[in-house]
Formats: C-alpha cells, structure tokens, sequence
C-alpha cells in the first residue's frame, strides 16, 4: 500500500521547524528517507538530494549537510518518530522536503513544501 500527502508550510526566517512524519515511532525494520529539492532552481534542473537515511534495523542513522553544506549543523533528526528539526532557518531552504517510509507492508510518502520569508 501506498499513502502520500502533500503539506505546504510557511515560516519566517531565523526560526526552528519541524517537519513531522506522522508517525508516532519508526519500528524495527522500517527504513526512512528525508530528501530536499530547492524551490529556487528551474523545474528542468531540479535535483533531489538526500539529507536524512535512517535504517532501523541496522541502527544506522545519517544526517547529510545537504548541497553545498547549506545544512550544515542545522538538522535534527528524531530518531524515533522520524520528524525533521531545521534550525535557525534561512530563505535559502525554501524547497520540497520529502520524506519516504517503507515498512514491510506499506511505503509512506509524504511532501512538504516549505517557504521560508
């Protein structure tokens, strides 16, 4: 089964988000993938970068600076439920974050487009 959502959020610069899963714990073999494609570059070019990997079952969570370091020491990954933090935001992270689940059954996608001002 696959369930996707779409959120758009607005913040203002310099505060700290966070960008839920909706779920309440990421289980045992589940795994999760945060990825951010900036809004400010054209449709055609857009790239999706990884910024979060987190396999469950190995304990293997990473946390990426994202291009060019833009995230560097800003990101806060919840281990348990999987939700985002970005720190101290700045325009330039306005973008498409998206997060992936799969679990043995299903696969979670989820897109939040946040716009930073």
């Amino acid at each position: 089964t696959r369930l996707d959502t779409f959120k758009k959020i607005i913040v203002n610069q310099g505060q700290t988000i966070t960008l839920n899963t909706g779920v309440t714990e990421i289980q045992s073999d589940d795994q999760l993938k945060w990825t951010y494609a900036d809004s400010s570059v054209s449709e055609s070019t857009i790239q999706c970068v990884t910024i979060v990997e987190c396999n469950k079952s190995t304990d293997r969570f990473s946390v990426k600076d994202g291009p060019d370091g833009k995230f560097k020491d800003r990101l806060q990954l919840d281990q348990q439920t999987g939700n985002l933090t970005i720190k101290n935001t700045e325009i330039t992270d306005s973008g498409n974050f998206k997060v992936e689940i799969m679990t043995d059954t299903n696969r979670l996608l989820k897109t939040i487009q946040v716009n930073i001002r």
